[in-house]
C-alpha cells in the first residue's frame, strides 16, 4: 500500500493530528500536498487542476446533475450544491476513501454512506453510487 493510499484510508482515522486541515473527506490532491509538504512517502506536489476550455457560446453550460458516475470501479460521492459545512470541496464526482478502505464494500455499504456525508456537509443532495468491479473472464476462467 502506497503511503497516500496509507494517509487516505488508515492514517486520517488512527492520527488525525497528524493530518491538520484534512479530514476523511478530503481529496487526493489534499493528501498527496499535505504528504509533500512534510516530505513523506517520497511524495511530489501535486499537479494543479486543468483549467477548463471555455465551451462555446451557442452550447448550453451542462448543470452539475448532468455529470455521468465515473466509469472505474469504487464508492464516490458527489455534493451537487456544494458542502456549505466545509466549502473547499469540488462538487464533481470524487472516491470516498473511508468506504473504499472497507474490505466488504458493497453497493449497499457505499450508498449507506450517504447520511454520514450529508451530516458532514450540511446538505441532504449528498449523491452517492458505487461502481462494482468486472471481473475478466479469460478462457472461462476469472482472472
Amino acid at each position: 500500500m502506497s503511503a497516500l493510499t496509507e494517509a487516505m484510508t488508515k492514517g486520517i482515522v488512527k492520527n488525525p493530528e497528524v493530518y491538520p486541515n484534512l479530514t476523511a473527506a478530503s481529496s487526493f490532491a489534499e493528501f498527496q500536498a499535505n504528504l509533500h509538504s512534510r516530505s513523506r512517502g517520497s511524495c511530489k506536489m501535486p499537479c494543479a487542476p486543468a483549467v477548463p476550455a471555455a465551451a462555446p457560446a451557442a452550447k448550453e453550460a451542462r448543470s452539475a446533475d448532468d455529470e455521468p458516475p465515473p466509469a472505474e470501479p469504487g464508492c464516490y460521492l458527489r455534493t451537487p450544491s456544494g458542502c456549505p459545512n466545509h466549502p473547499a470541496k469540488e462538487t464533481t464526482w470524487r472516491h470516498d476513501v473511508v468506504a473504499e478502505g472497507r474490505a466488504d464494500l458493497d453497493d449497499v455499504g457505499c450508498t449507506e454512506r450517504k447520511e454520514r456525508w450529508d451530516d458532514y456537509c450540511g446538505t441532504s443532495d449528498v449523491r452517492m453510487v458505487y461502481v462494482p468491479a468486472v471481473a475478466l473472464v479469460v478462457d472461462g476462467t476469472k482472472a
